[in-house]
């Protein structure tokens, strides 16, 4: 049976998507990611499906669920700009397990997590073109100990599938060389993930209707391509990795610091020349 959302326990507003604290109808909490965004349910339907994908290939991840909104919700106090997301996101939507001790992963916490998981962790990010896991946004948190990743939506190896669509991958790539866990010793054999037919198409089926209805009419066509494409992902991981491995090794690092330098620099130069 699909949760319903009962009440609004509290916003987050680190959150481009303006995520909430949901308490659902079986009593727990949960974060909700609107589906009334800008980008619409793309991000849900990425975030479904690589989250499910990664649980499979042993990357540790909080608990996903489908959550329906119902119009009722839209008359509880809340702040005008979170109403009109609900408003605009009534029907089904991604819940995600609330971790109440969870505390945001920092980069001087890097030689806590054992080797082998960070590094799966990479050539998963890697395999999915997951450009949102990055130094200044790592997306990943602690919960009593235990490393938890977040925040799938930016996987553009879905995206690309969603939208029929590719992306530049060398403009993905300098995203990804920013990942906290790369590293240039890190090889293809570091994961050991196989994912099958039968498991990817259970992720799929369970994507709703109303979701696959914003990138095409023909949502069983749509679910079949989607299937095959990802399977076919996982069956060519070997060469996929290793080359983007490569690429990775030709794209110079810039730390936060000097981005930050660099953005002011660029600032400043576009002021002097048109005298701001």
């Amino acid at each position: 049976m699909k949760l319903v959302a009962i009440e609004i326990v509290r916003d987050f507003r680190g959150g481009s998507s303006l995520p909430v604290l949901i308490q659902a109808s079986n009593d727990r909490l949960y974060v909700v990611k609107w589906n009334g965004t800008a980008e619409g349910s793309i991000t849900s339907v990425a975030d479904w499906i690589t989250t499910s994908l990664a649980r499979l290939a042993g990357i540790p991840v909080p608990h996903t669920s489908l959550i329906l909104i119902m119009p009722d919700l839209c008359q509880q106090p809340m702040d005008p700009e979170i109403k009109d997301l609900v408003f605009r996101s009534i029907g089904t939507n991604l819940a995600i397990e609330y971790l109440p001790m969870a505390i945001p992963f920092k980069p001087n916490q890097l030689q806590s997590i054992d080797e082998n998981l960070r590094n799966k962790i990479f050539l998963f990010d890697l395999l999915m073109l997951n450009i949102d896991r990055v130094d200044s946004n790592p997306n990943m948190l602690f919960n009593n100990r235990d490393l938890f990743c977040i925040d799938f939506s930016a996987s553009m190896s879905i995206r690309e599938l969603l939208i029929k669509r590719s992306f530049s991958e060398q403009s993905l790539l300098s995203l990804i060389r920013r990942h906290p866990f790369y590293s240039e010793t890190i090889s293809v054999e570091q994961i050991d993930c196989s994912i099958n037919h039968d498991a990817v198409n259970k992720i799929v089926e369970k994507v709703p209707d109303d979701w696959l209805n914003e990138t095409s009419n023909n949502t069983t066509e749509n679910r079949v391509q989607l299937t095959e494409a990802i399977v076919n992902i996982f069956q060519n991981k070997s060469t996929i990795l290793q080359k983007r491995l490569d690429d990775l090794k030709q794209i110079p690092f810039l730390s936060i610091d000097e981005r930050r330098k660099l953005r002011l620099d660029n600032r400043n130069k576009f002021k002097a020349k048109f005298g701001l």
